[in-house]
């Protein structure tokens, strides 16, 4: 009697220990999978995986995200074992904290790297403008902007940084969560030793909050607050407060509307000898599309205060070049567009559309073997298949008119062999029509 009755419960018990072991599996799976999986977007330039994104500068350089989550995945599979299911909900929890810190690292400690992707989204737009008016038609599908929003503000750097997560990061953050949801609902797990764990989880958030997120939250309440004043016309509380701002979080300097915000001040109160009232006149000429006298005001900026070079200053300076030769390449002045926009590499080596920008430019003027360097900078930077095959027919396009009539044909079948949906350029300069 009493074996029948423990036959039935072990018969009774293997379909929740088959699911036990199914949802351990599967969190361990996806940690272990998230290294190799892209965890964030960088536009032009392809997804960034999980074991390439380095967790610390203060550790060696194989210590990635991604090697961590591996690790932590295969310890976690130990849980399969009901004595060490208490080992899954650890491993789930320092995931969980580890993904997080990505997140947060990205968007609010370290926000230079998110900046440095949004600045990279916005190449991507200028270079889809520059295709649709100034090369030859593609009948196929053309790539198209997907705009992040603004990274200004605290909230805005948080939604950009979710609109830049891709599968991998994804992957950690639910494959953790699903072990430490395994462990808090299992029926093996002892309710003291479950409530212990989930009080050390909790309150490692809180801390981690504390030290990580309270300074920028500060920030931005100074920031407001500086706002706020300036539009009531207290200039001089204006400016204290955005330096409170400055002060809590560094990353804030990096962020060219704060510079234009505190140059507002300082424009008020007729401080031209501050560098962020040059910032300030320099976004006015911006807006005027008189980018010569944007560049002035930044050069003024730069010299009065250099360090904005790093922060904010160059990567500024170089969107007045790229405006300017976008501008004079609309009125048909190329030399003169190829010098802005030869400089704005001079002064900021990642603007990448540059170079695709003078691989047409110089093809105008004639000037074929440069038309072949800057595109190929351009082809070997990016991963971007569009993007790509635009600029191999650049490259064919100028190999054509040198006469090297074989490597035109192969950079044609090149733009063939990345875009084929409809791209009659190169259909057409293949079959010689």
């Amino acid at each position: 009697m009493i074996n029948v009755t423990d036959k039935q419960g072990e018969k009774a018990a293997s379909p929740g220990a088959a699911g036990s072991r199914l949802a351990i599996i599967c969190g361990s799976g996806l940690l272990m999978a998230s290294p190799f999986i892209g965890w964030i977007n960088r536009p032009l330039l392809g997804w960034l995986k999980g074991n390439a994104i380095r967790f610390s500068e203060h550790l060696p350089s194989s210590v990635s995200y991604g090697m961590i989550c591996l690790v932590l995945g295969g310890i976690s599979l130990a849980a399969l074992n009901r004595r060490w299911r208490w080992i899954g909900f650890i491993a789930g929890i320092i995931g969980i904290m580890i993904s997080l810190h990505f997140y947060f690292d990205y968007a609010l400690i370290n926000s230079k790297k998110l900046l440095a992707i949004q600045e990279l989204n916005r190449q991507e737009y200028n270079i889809i403008g520059f295709t649709e008016k100034n090369l030859p038609p593609n009948l196929g599908v053309e790539p198209f902007f997907d705009e992040s929003g603004s990274a200004d503000t605290v909230a805005g750097r948080l939604s950009a940084m979710l609109h830049f997560a891709t599968l991998g990061w994804y992957a950690a953050i639910i494959g953790s969560t699903v072990l430490v949801g395994f462990f808090a609902g299992s029926a093996a797990a002892s309710s003291r030793r479950r409530n212990m764990l989930l009080i050390l989880f909790v309150s490692s958030f809180l801390l981690y909050s504390i030290i990580f997120l309270a300074p920028v939250l500060s920030a931005e309440y100074h920031r407001n607050k500086g706002s706020y004043y300036l539009a009531a016309a207290l200039y001089g509380n204006a400016v204290d407060e955005y330096e409170q701002a400055r002060r809590l979080d560094r990353n804030i300097t990096s962020i060219r509307s704060f510079h234009i915000s505190i140059g507002t001040a300082y424009f008020f109160m007729k401080r031209t000898d501050m560098a962020d009232w040059h910032i300030y006149q320099a976004s006015l000429f911006f807006q005027e599309d008189i980018y010569p006298m944007a560049v002035f005001h930044l050069n003024n900026a730069l010299r009065i205060d250099p360090s904005l070079a790093e922060r904010v200053g160059s990567s500024y300076l170089a969107a007045a070049h790229i405006n300017e030769g976008l501008l004079e390449y609309r009125k048909g002045n190329t030399a003169a567009a190829i010098e802005a926009w030869n400089k704005a590499l001079e002064r900021d080596p990642s603007q990448i559309q540059a170079y695709y920008y003078l691989s047409r430019a110089y093809y105008d003027v004639a000037s074929y073997d440069k038309s072949i360097m800057t595109g190929l900078t351009f082809f070997t930077s990016i991963q971007n298949k569009q993007y790509r095959a635009n600029v191999s027919a650049n490259i064919a396009d100028a190999y054509y008119k040198m006469k090297t009539f074989s490597k035109a044909r192969e950079f044609y079948l090149k733009s063939q062999m990345l875009d084929k949906d409809e791209n009659l350029r190169a259909v057409l300069s293949l079959v010689g029509k």
